[in-house]
């Protein structure tokens, strides 16, 4: 089982992916069901502790989308923290969504 910590200020998910769900009939949305888990844990002492796990299945489609969105929020975070100071990932992300709608 493929296991992806997401780990942030006072929590961490972790999110376990294994093996299809079922074995392949050649029906495209229920060949793509992949099995696995979700952890979390978020911690706020001294106040608050929470813990959970559930078992879970995803379309691959629905796991691609959300890996292409944490991807974005990534590179995003990064900008936003990079040595060109505060502003400038805003300008880098209008000037990409500029780009990307064919404006100049």
């Amino acid at each position: 089982m493929d296991e992806v910590p997401i780990d942030g200020d006072g929590f961490r998910l972790t999110l376990r992916v294994g093996d299809y769900e079922r074995a392949a009939m050649g029906e495209v949305w229920d060949d793509n069901w992949l099995r696995g888990s979700v952890d979390i844990d978020i911690a706020q002492p001294p106040t608050a502790t929470f813990r959970a796990k559930r078992d879970v299945a995803w379309q691959t489609t629905e796991l691609q989308a959300f890996h292409e969105s944490l991807a974005r929020r990534s590179e995003w975070h990064r900008e936003a923290h990079d040595d060109r100071g505060p502003g400038r990932a805003d300008d880098r992300t209008q000037e990409r969504e500029r780009n990307a709608h064919g404006a100049d």
